[in-house]
């Protein structure tokens, strides 16, 4: 028990909670398993203050990638008309368009029939188009535009490489990233970087090296598409142990991807690289070509003499406290997909409007997806990757597997008392369409219409029946039916007072000192004081839902209970039930009844 009288395990999780959403979650899937990094991310996150600024500003923003491309169009969106946007080389769209996604899931959805110098003249042919688009769109809108690397800021100036400077009033820093190289490796002349990737002459042996990056696969099946002869060194993956990366891994290999897991580097010559991997004592391996995938490192420029580090921003503002007026989004800040990206710079700009600072947890809702012939896509609690606690279910279950031989698995985890699926793993072809819908459904209790409404037959996403079917049944049988769920929250008087009603109560929220209009002070400090604070505080949300409309005399009687000093003096509430085992409890009141449930 805590100093208030809670459990650690409840305390941890408010804590942490609170922690997600200064950035815990992006610090940690940067440096893990690195364990000096991932013990500094624990600290007290930096905190920034908001400058002030007016919209006749000069704002400048570097790279125009997803993150850039999003951050322009909302400045121009919120009326700013003073904007320069800095390009590298002309790269319009970032490593997605030329290196990154799109070339990967052209490559990788062109059909079987298809020769090898088809799917690479096609490939040039897309990239170019996209390309031109981004440019395109940059000029309609009227975007000032200066070609150039950065090599550093000093002051309120940007410095390029010539030597010229470039004053700002405020300035996005939408870099991206670069993959880390191993020091065996440094200097090695077979070094390939993923954007000449793509041209490599047909037939070239490719070892793609790995270091906690997954998307490694990916680009090993993209590769052999490509008329390559690749093998991928997985040197560190967080994800395996994972049942659904397991079977994508699987998939992968059988379709004739060359796979060293645990694989660490040892060395390289001219024509070779060696080493150790899971289940052989040396790798070596004969190669014309070394492409380094490893941790994605920020490419920031050094910031008045230094570079800053992940463990010094201000992730909820994207910015250094010592620098309110730079900010770091996307790639910049370890925001690996678009999708993060984007949402990230849109959330900046409009920050500059409010005191709010963006909550990261809500990009932790966005689904991740790992390009293949069969792709993986992942969607729900960010540390769901730790447990073991994984359900599946098997796509030969529909119809729609033995018409078109679409084979697949999705795997879950379930939350019992909200009703809820927690989180989605779909290795299928159709993995991308499938986590969208499951990251919308996973809003609504299993029983919501929403999990039939999205499902004709005959679709692959009748799977989320089944997965519905199967948690209604479950739910039947252990409490006879779901109940529907209200979150508790304003004052008494706001809240209807129904002959029966299920009601929850963020503890968490509680514990971090953040209490709901509807506690007082004197009551949190008679519930954390008390021998079972969950209890207390349940029975607390319990009385204030019953007083909404009731008699006088029933309301003095209710005060008279909670005012006495607790002790066990609730249990004269006619306490009919209770489940102390997970926290729920069940008050009686005549012929009203209140079940609390403490999340």
């Amino acid at each position: 028990m805590g100093a208030r009288g809670v459990s650690l395990g409840t305390w941890l999780k408010g804590y942490f909670g609170r922690r997600m959403a200064e950035g815990l979650f992006v610090r940690l899937r940067q440096t893990y398993p690195r364990l000096l990094p991932t013990v500094r991310s624990l600290g007290r996150a930096p905190v920034a203050q908001a400058v002030p600024f007016e919209r006749s500003q000069h704002i400048v923003v570097v790279g125009n990638g997803p993150a850039g491309l999003a951050c322009l169009q909302a400045l121009h969106d919120h009326g700013f008309d003073n904007v320069t946007n800095v390009s590298k080389g002309g790269m319009f769209g970032g490593k997605c368009v030329n290196f990154g996604c799109m070339p990967m899931e052209y490559v990788l959805s062109r059909p079987a029939d298809l020769s090898t110098i088809e799917v690479r003249e096609g490939l040039a042919s897309f990239v170019a188009s996209l390309r031109a688009k981004v440019a395109q769109q940059m000029t309609s809108r009227g975007d000032k535009l200066l070609h150039g690397g950065v090599r550093e800021v000093s002051g309120r100036n940007l410095v390029f490489d010539s030597g010229e400077t470039l004053p700002f009033d405020r300035l996005i820093l939408a870099t991206g990233s670069r993959y880390e190289v191993p020091r065996v490796l440094q200097g090695n002349p077979k070094l390939c970087s993923l954007e000449s990737f793509w041209t490599l002459p047909e037939g070239s042996r490719v070892a793609i090296v790995a270091d906690q990056n997954p998307a490694a696969i990916a680009v090993g099946l993209a590769a052999a598409r490509l008329g390559l002869r690749p093998a991928v060194m997985l040197q560190g993956n967080a994800l395996a142990s994972l049942p659904s990366f397991k079977y994508y891994l699987r998939q992968a290999q059988r379709a004739g991807l060359v796979v060293h897991e645990s694989f660490r580097v040892l060395g390289g010559t001219q024509n070779e690289l060696f080493g150790v991997a899971k289940g052989a004592a040396d790798v070596w391996a004969d190669i014309d070509h070394i492409v380094v995938l490893g941790r994605p490192v920020p490419d920031v420029p050094s910031v008045d003499g230094r570079l800053p580090e992940l463990f010094e921003l201000d992730l909820r503002r994207a910015c250094h406290p010592a620098r309110p007026d730079i900010f770091l989004v996307g790639d910049a800040v370890g925001l690996m997909t678009v999708s993060e990206a984007e949402l990230h710079a849109e959330a900046l700009i409009a920050g500059w409007f409010g005191s709010a600072r963006f909550d990261l947890r809500e990009l932790s809702r966005l689904p991740v997806l790992f390009h293949g012939e069969v792709s993986l896509g992942m969607v729900g609690n960010e540390w769901a990757f730790l447990t073991g606690r994984w359900r599946e279910i098997d796509f030969r279950a529909l119809a729609w597997t033995d018409v078109h031989r679409e084979e697949g698995k999705l795997w879950y985890q379930f939350d019992a008392d909200s009703g809820k699926v927690t989180a989605i793993h779909i290795c299928h072809p159709r993995a991308s369409e499938l986590i969208i819908v499951a990251s919308a459904l996973m809003g609504n209790p299993v029983t919501d219409m929403s999990w039939r409404q999205k499902v004709a037959h005959p679709s692959p996403f009748e799977i989320f029946r089944l997965l519905a079917q199967q948690l209604q049944r479950e739910v039947e049988a252990r409490e006879g039916a779901l109940p529907k769920y209200g979150q508790l929250g304003g004052h008494a008087s706001s809240i209807q007072r129904p002959s029966h009603l299920h009601i929850s109560i963020d503890t968490c929220a509680v514990l971090d000192s953040k209490l709901p209009s509807w506690l007082g002070e004197a009551q949190w400090q008679r519930a954390v004081l008390s021998t079972q604070p969950l209890r207390a505080l349940s029975l607390y949300a319990a009385v204030v839902q019953l007083l909404d409309g009731a008699s006088q005399q029933e309301s003095v009687a209710l005060r008279e209970v909670w005012d006495q000093p607790l002790k066990d003096n609730y249990e004269t509430m006619a306490l009919r039930e209770q489940r102390s085992g997970n926290h729920r409890y069940k008050f009686a009141f005549g012929d009203r009844s209140v079940e609390v449930s403490c999340i």
